[in-house]
């Protein structure tokens, strides 16, 4: 049976991660044929910015170090496969 990808929900869609810390955020995704997964930061002005995945095996993993004011904001996790695609997004913030 095909399916189109579909993102699950994150368990929070802000996450607080403070200056310094590194954090790991799964992209859980299912979908048939198996979607390709990829994340990208939101820049201040409007631009969306592919991120690499530090782990090829994981892409689906936002797995990454606070080390600049930058580093806060939105990212998407994105789906896509040949029936469709799907994203959800995630708030990356902290409290000084």
């Amino acid at each position: 049976m095909v399916v189109p990808p579909d993102v699950h929900p994150f368990e929070e869609s802000t996450m607080e991660v403070h200056f310094g810390e590194d954090f790991k955020i799964p992209c859980i995704v299912s979908g048939n044929p198996v979607p390709v997964v990829w994340w990208e930061k939101h820049t201040k002005d409007g631009k969306r910015i592919r991120i690499s995945p530090l782990d090829e095996k994981a892409k689906n993993v936002l797995n990454m170090k606070i080390s600049s004011k930058e580093d806060y904001g939105r990212y998407t996790c994105l789906a896509k496969n040949a029936l469709g695609n799907d994203s959800l997004d995630l708030i990356i913030g902290t409290s000084w």
